[in-house]
């Protein structure tokens, strides 16, 4: 995919499925800020079953650097997944 093409059916289906939005918002975060930080952001195929494979592939426009970034959360008891979150204290 890119950077203008916009989010594909998939994409958008995961967001709005309460167990899939967690992790397709981070997957969104991920690729937003190499977006930011001067990538062509490409998606893999996530229904393409034969192979195993990255959220998505990047290539830096400045120095043609390419990456490939996986993108994983899981955070229970917040945006969607089960369990109890886990509280902390911040300081100060």
């Amino acid at each position: 995919m890119a950077n203008h093409d916009g989010l594909d059916d998939l994409f958008l289906h995961r967001l709005k499925k309460c167990d899939l939005f967690q992790g397709a918002r981070h997957e969104l975060f991920a690729e937003a800020t190499c977006i930011r930080a001067g990538f062509t952001v490409e998606r893999e195929d996530e229904q393409d079953g034969s192979r195993r494979h990255a959220e998505f592939a990047a290539l830096h426009r400045a120095t043609g650097q390419r990456i490939s970034v996986e993108a994983k959360a899981s955070i229970d008891g917040l945006l969607g997944q089960p369990g109890q979150p886990e509280h902390t204290t911040g300081s100060g």
